[in-house]
């Protein structure tokens, strides 16, 4: 058994090399990316979502969004917007590529907020329940954000 002083996210993304061209496939420069909460989970109350008020919040500031809806319904969060604001991808994107080029991460998960935090880029959870250990440990260091408002 090797251990080490850090999260598993900081071993497979130390390695990481980012596609030269990935941000040609969008209809802006910059962006962040939001992904919801798993809003089909038990833990996690739909009509609770910060996912509207966040998409709006952006839009209003002319912040273009990569918006990655997790299950079928999500993308209805997106309905209102053009693709020009608020763009959802038709296929599976790289999640690193995604965290290396946004300008932030606003994730209801927390996988994609740790990988955000090893590659340098700003990450805010709003994970609706306790939140890992792994993830307390990032936001005591100030590598990642937690926040439902």
């Amino acid at each position: 058994v090797h251990t080490y002083d850090g999260i598993k996210e900081d071993v497979y993304v130390a390695d990481f090399e980012p596609e030269p061209d990935f941000t040609d496939r969008f209809p802006f420069e910059t962006f962040v990316v939001i992904r919801p909460e798993a809003l089909t989970a038990a833990y996690v109350d739909v009509e609770a979502s910060i996912v509207p008020d966040l998409l709006e919040g952006f839009v209003d500031r002319d912040i273009p969004v990569v918006y990655l809806p997790r299950g079928r319904g999500d993308e209805e969060f997106a309905d209102p917007y053009d693709r020009s604001e608020v763009f959802v991808p038709e296929n599976p994107l790289n999640g690193l590529d995604l965290a290396w080029n946004a300008r932030c991460m606003l994730t209801g998960s927390g996988t994609m907020a740790r990988e955000a935090a090893s590659l340098g880029t700003p990450a805010v959870s709003f994970f609706p329940n306790e939140l890992l250990s792994v993830d307390r440990h990032l936001v005591e260091e100030g590598r990642i954000f937690h926040s439902r408002h």
